[in-house]
């Protein structure tokens, strides 16, 4: 599947149509369905909305994503297609798309159907005992990473060039990284968040995924109405990148990530970036805060919608119990954690264009894997086995709580093939200006990589 930006392109001189593409992706969903990335296809909906858009297109009508194919998580909803966030039981029928949802289709897009996720979207690993797995494209073996791992899927697997999302701890920035593709936390706040079913409310973002840095502006200016939609390499002076140094070196991070980001780092350079470490020592409280808080808002939700616990999976089960049992004194003042570290992030950003970070410290971990540790930090520290939950939000979750944009971008692989992504964090308000630098990053990459 060529990227979004071609397909507007082709169809504009006519060598293709919206018809065209969505007959694509309606095969592809069809034979990667052993795959398990979709959930539902809505064939029919998605042909009625790619005949729209070529006959809008014949008749002179404009619109940025006019007949482009994309997929949407199924935690969000759309108008008519069944909303079931990966349980097991529970389901709504929504009459209405959810916000991001209609911007996308009021730019145009064709929705042709939902993608897997995570139960209740509460998990990082991309596994849902309620479903058939969903596998890793570049490497079935391995962990798709979660919980928006169906919408990575499909745009990896070139079924459609674009997905929606969204982010509470990773959700976006894991699966992009393990799966090869890019994917936008946008800052907290700009993108809609009506009609989606919440995790933690105080964190939860939609976000697209694409191939390229073109396509993830355009997308952003879509979903938030924003007209800047051409990234460009800096110009001017040269960024100042701060390299987050904790999260790149032992024991945390696996020597092959950190060798691969300092490689990348160092074609950064030789392009004229300043780039230093920085050193944020409120980053160890991170995961503590983040779980604290995430796991009160889950409970609350949960006790909102009338969950019948029975019906979860007891991973989610457990969080959600624990969650609901947290003393309100522990959750505010982790509530006040938080604040402090998103103001060290923001001293950080003042003096630095962006800060970069692994996106997961680990390559895709094997399927069989129960709970991995990077291995140099069983072999340095002699400590037990991380699990897996903790490495996999590592590099992640401090960045969470910033609420500022968090874009993952392909930076090359291990020596196995297997993908590795970097993580750029820009201040809150400065999602474009994060992309416009990631576009020289891109530029720097393994050329397999771009």
């Amino acid at each position: 599947m060529i990227d979004l930006s071609t397909q507007l392109d082709l169809m504009r001189r006519g060598e293709t149509s919206a018809a065209e593409l969505a007959e694509h992706a309606i095969g592809s969903a069809g034979r990667d369905a052993e795959r398990g990335a979709w959930e539902l296809v809505d064939a029919a909906g998605a042909r009625a909305a790619a005949r729209v858009a070529d006959r809008r297109r014949r008749e002179g009508m404009q619109a940025p994503l006019l007949g482009v194919p994309i997929a949407v998580k199924d935690v969000i909803d759309v108008a008519g297609l069944p909303t079931r966030a990966g349980s097991a039981a529970w389901s709504r029928l929504p009459s209405r798309d959810a916000g991001s949802v209609a911007a996308l289709r009021a730019s145009g897009a064709v929705v042709v159907g939902k993608t897997f996720t995570i139960e209740w979207a509460y998990g990082i690993d991309g596994l849902n005992p309620h479903r058939p797995p969903c596998l890793n494209p570049c490497a079935p073996d391995r962990l798709p990473g979660g919980s928006s791992s169906g919408s990575a899927a499909v745009v990896a697997l070139g079924s459609v060039a674009a997905a929606l999302a969204t982010d509470t701890s990773g959700s976006v920035r894991v699966p992009a990284a393990f799966c090869g593709v890019m994917g936008l936390r946008p800052t907290f706040g700009t993108v809609p968040i009506d009609g989606v079913v919440p995790l933690a409310p105080s964190y939860d973002v939609v976000g697209p995924m694409a191939t390229t840095i073109a396509d993830l502006a355009l997308l952003h200016a879509v979903l938030t109405g924003r007209r800047d939609v051409s990234p460009a390499p800096w110009r001017g002076a040269p960024p100042r990148v701060g390299v987050v140094e904790a999260l790149l070196d032992p024991p945390l991070c696996d020597p092959e990530v950190s060798e691969t980001l300092h490689a990348l780092l160092g074609q950064i350079e030789r392009r004229g970036a300043h780039v230093e470490l920085v050193v944020i020592p409120q980053l160890e409280r991170a995961l503590a805060l983040h779980r604290t808080i995430q796991m009160r808002e889950a409970a609350d939700v949960h006790h909102a919608l009338g969950t019948d616990l029975a019906t979860v999976a007891p991973p989610v089960r457990e969080r959600l119990l624990a969650g609901a049992a947290l003393d309100p004194a522990t959750v505010a003042a982790a509530r006040r954690a938080r604040t402090e570290l998103a103001s060290a992030i923001d001293a950080a950003l003042a003096t630095h264009d962006a800060l970069l970070a692994p996106a997961v410290t680990v390559p895709p971990p094997l399927r069989s894997a129960a709970d991995p540790a990077p291995p140099s930090r069983v072999a340095a520290a002699g400590a037990p086995p991380t699990p897996l939950r903790d490495t996999l939000l590592a590099a992640p979750v401090p960045f969470t709580q910033h609420g500022g944009p968090a874009l993952v971008l392909p930076a090359g692989t291990t020596v196995a093939g297997l993908p590795v992504g970097v993580q750029l964090v820009g201040a809150r308000g400065a999602d474009a200006r994060l992309l416009a630098l990631a576009a020289a990053f891109v530029e720097a990459a393994p050329q397999d990589t771009r």
